[in-house]
């Protein structure tokens, strides 16, 4: 090991390479959670039943962000493939397929929510206050969807062509601009502008969206990227070039859409504990994902660079860059670990809940820290190494195996079964985690995960 990573130090090329593509991702996701951690701040001055409502609409918003994720980091897979080519034609037509996609399933999405809001957030819990939040935030909040679509399509096409920037500076921009309006709209300004509450949030969260899409379009062909293609370029797709993308960006989008199912079901159960039950775990889920920055990141990086690799035809240079990643991303998820640990009591206390709500948050919040180390080295194999070497029907299979048969029936039975207490049923979810991990290791040892997908 020790050899191992004095070759991984001399190794300058890939220490760049990783350093130029995995910084500025980690900015981004840092800016990204940062405004989620302000937005649960900020809406739970107005109290408990505000931060369940809003973290209940944004149930809705997860199944966009997974739905999204799936379709564009499938584009990707084959993105990051041609880009080791150096084939921008079929680029830019891939581009083109996951803003079509992406902006199709955004609408669906939005014109449901649009016709059932109230419905939507009761599926979740029907306590009077929270439907009535919630569904004036949704009704606001789900028109920035579409926007949501555009910029996912051309981040992820950046990010796999190793234009890391200009997603970042556009994150930076949107958060801003969002922190801004949070304090203009929910709190008010004087006599000119009335406090709005969570309606202010949701309003200021769709401009931030509008201003986002606009900036990074605009900065994309202003600066003649590589994507700054002519409508003719993007639109039609080849029928050959869908056939062989259909497959994997489907594999990746129902992965992602298993997995915020899943995640909205557990939420379903956490509502049949109380929505006190609800409030800990949007703390909670937003403290952590701050913490996990770093190794999403990671995960987008090692997409990019295993896919330029095997796009290359340099296999070999794909498997140690692979390793390499790994072993940094357990070092990370120990420092996590340890850091979650020591800041818990810290953290939850900045949020305006009951002395009963706080005790269970950072108890949920060590249970996550336990669990944290093979979260993170299933998160970097599924979504990164997996990813890049265009294994994506294992992954569909295993993530969406693991969730459905063990943490989802877990959830049920400590919940509605047994009556557990939120951090016991918290405790049964994560052992999911321990079986995903065991089955990825197995998997990356057999080298079953490489697929060309940019041979002819």
């Amino acid at each position: 090991m020790i050899q191992f990573m004095k070759d991984m130090i001399k190794d300058k090329p890939f220490l760049k390479m990783l350093f130029v593509l995995a910084i500025p991702i980690v900015i981004q996701n840092l800016i990204s959670s940062s405004l989620n951690m302000i937005d649960t701040l900020m809406i739970g001055r107005l109290g408990e039943g505000e931060i369940a409502a809003v973290g209940l609409a944004n149930q809705l918003f997860l199944l966009i962000i997974t739905g999204l994720t799936g379709i564009c980091a499938g584009a990707g897979v084959f993105i990051s493939q041609y880009w080791g080519k150096k084939d921008l034609v079929n680029i830019k037509r891939m581009l083109g397929l996951a803003l079509t996609v992406g902006s199709i399933y955004a609408l669906v999405i939005t014109v449901f929510v649009q016709c059932f809001p109230s419905q939507s957030i009761g599926f979740f819990n029907k306590d009077p206050k929270i439907l009535e939040l919630g569904t004036v935030y949704l009704q606001i909040v789900s028109i920035s969807y579409i926007f949501t679509a555009i910029t996912f399509a051309y981040s992820f096409a950046l990010r796999c062509i190793g234009r890391t920037q200009l997603p970042m500076v556009a994150s930076g921009i949107a958060v801003a601009i969002n922190v801004i309006f949070n304090t203009v709209f929910i709190f008010g300004l004087g006599e000119f502008i009335p406090a709005m509450g969570v309606a202010g949030a949701a309003l200021a969260t769709l401009l931030a969206r509008i201003i986002e899409t606009v900036f990074i379009i605009v900065g994309v062909y202003k600066m003649k990227y590589e994507l700054a293609a002519h409508i003719k370029e993007l639109l039609p797709i080849p029928r050959e070039l869908m056939e062989r993308a259909a497959k994997p960006m489907l594999a990746i989008t129902g992965n992602e859409i298993c997995w915020g199912l899943g995640s909205v079901v557990y939420t379903k159960a956490y509502g049949h504990i109380g929505y006190e039950a609800v409030t800990s775990v949007q703390i909670v889920n937003t403290i952590t994902n701050f913490f996990l920055v770093v190794i999403f990141a990671l995960a987008s990086a090692v997409l990019t660079i295993v896919g330029n690799a095997i796009g290359e035809g340099d296999v070999p240079k794909a498997k140690l860059y692979a390793k390499r990643i790994i072993v940094l991303s357990m070092g990370i998820g120990i420092l996590i670990c340890l850091g979650i640990i020591l800041l818990a009591p810290f953290i939850v206390s900045c949020f305006n809940v009951t002395p009963e709500v706080a005790h269970v948050t950072v108890n949920i919040l060590l249970i996550n820290a336990v669990i944290i180390i093979p979260r993170v080295f299933t998160i970097v194999m599924i979504m990164g190494i997996f990813r890049g070497g265009g294994d994506t029907r294992y992954s569909l299979i295993l993530e969406s195996s693991t969730m459905w048969l063990i943490g989802v029936p877990l959830s049920f039975i400590g919940a509605y079964l047994l009556g557990f207490r939120l951090e016991y049923v918290v405790a049964m979810i994560m052992m999911e985690e321990l079986v995903k991990s065991i089955f990825c290791m197995v998997r990356f040892k057999s080298s079953k995960w490489i697929h060309n997908m940019v041979e002819h």
